[in-house]
């Protein structure tokens, strides 16, 4: 069973060293083992392309096998990035990954290129990956200028994954004074339950002049749930909230902390009541407004906030409105039982 991916592996190293007609004889061996392996047929087409041959009609049946084969859309030459269903930026990753692991830089380059300047909305770890490319050719003018479209990107919603990104992003850190860079390290570290490399490379990120608020809020969690330091992620959420104060989860983020670190549950309710307009579009958010009712014991307001609002079914989350419906009714009824109102 290793036979087909251990002929593409030498087929890759082959290919790193330019000698593209070893490639070939390896993949068709690991096409040989396993003539269903797509990467290898796509692989069989680039190597193909370098030398010269047909290699547009592999990448084609390639497509009659797989219609949404965006690798063997790219061999065959076409322009496909409108066709991507899924997260555009990821796919074209996978993709330039796959001739970086070959060794062919300037087939990735080309591919990333062409999609920064046709897509709107890039990640920034395509820049990056665009920029590191580039360096790795001696492109350094090339280089520089990606490196700083990826630093100016919205970091909103880029929660880099793979090895290849973590090396690329390890690089930028090491040669270039950018916090975003040690941001999203964190991230990808945080990811990979590497908490204590991932508070470490977050407050790099802040050393470097990192603003960003989901910083704040992500160093906040981690002080909370891994370091156990309540104060300090008080401070960080207090921080989040501060730079981005309409942020949703930012708001809830901070209501469920001071929740669990035992504040005031008064300083709660006004940090809720602050942020009604906010607090009236999320069942989270609203639930922690009826909570706090019901802890400062007025129960009868919550139960009329419940009866008011129409919540979101969801699997796993109606048994908090349910608690809160059930403590409400429970205290009132106690409250009754004390003072003799047996009929309540």
């Amino acid at each position: 069973r290793w036979r087909s991916p251990g002929h593409y592996q030498l087929a890759l190293l082959s290919c790193m060293k330019g000698n593209f007609s070893t490639a070939k004889e390896h993949v068709l061996e690991s096409l040989s083992a396993c003539a269903g392996n797509q990467k290898a047929r796509n692989l069989l087409a680039t190597i193909e392309r370098k030398l010269g041959s047909a290699s547009v009609s592999i990448a084609q049946e390639t497509l009659r096998q797989d219609p949404l084969d965006y690798w063997a859309l790219n061999e065959a030459g076409e322009d496909f990035f409108d066709k991507m269903s899924s997260d555009p930026s990821q796919t074209i990753l996978d993709i330039a990954f796959e001739y970086i692991s070959a060794g062919l830089l300037c087939d990735a380059a080309d591919l990333l290129q062409r999609f920064v300047q046709k897509m709107d909305k890039v990640s920034p770890m395509v820049y990056y990956t665009l920029a590191w490319t580039y360096q790795e050719q001696g492109m350094t003018q090339e280089a520089d200028a990606q490196y700083e479209n990826a630093r100016t990107q919205s970091p909103d919603y880029c929660f880099p994954s793979r090895l290849q990104e973590k090396q690329i992003l390890e690089h930028v850190t090491a040669s270039r004074q950018d916090g975003r860079a040690w941001y999203y390290v964190g991230n990808l570290l945080y990811g990979k339950e590497h908490y204590e490399a991932a508070i470490s490379a977050w407050e790099q990120a802040l050393a470097a002049g990192e603003t960003y608020y989901v910083l704040y809020r992500n160093l906040a969690v981690a002080y909370y749930n891994c370091r156990r330091d309540f104060d300090t992620a008080l401070k960080f959420m207090h921080r989040a909230l501060e730079l981005e104060p309409k942020d949703p989860s930012c708001v809830f983020d901070m209501a469920h902390l001071m929740q669990m670190i035992n504040c005031d549950v008064q300083d709660r309710m006004a940090l809720l009541e602050s942020k009604l307009d906010i607090v009236n579009r999320r069942d989270d958010l609203y639930l922690e407004y009826v909570r706090a009712h019901n802890q400062i014991g007025d129960c009868h307001k919550a139960l009329d906030l419940m009866k008011a609002y129409t919540f979101t079914p969801c699997e796993g989350g109606e048994h908090s409105i349910i608690e809160q419906y059930m403590f409400a009714n429970f205290r009132l009824g106690r409250e009754a039982m004390r003072d003799g109102r047996w009929e309540v």
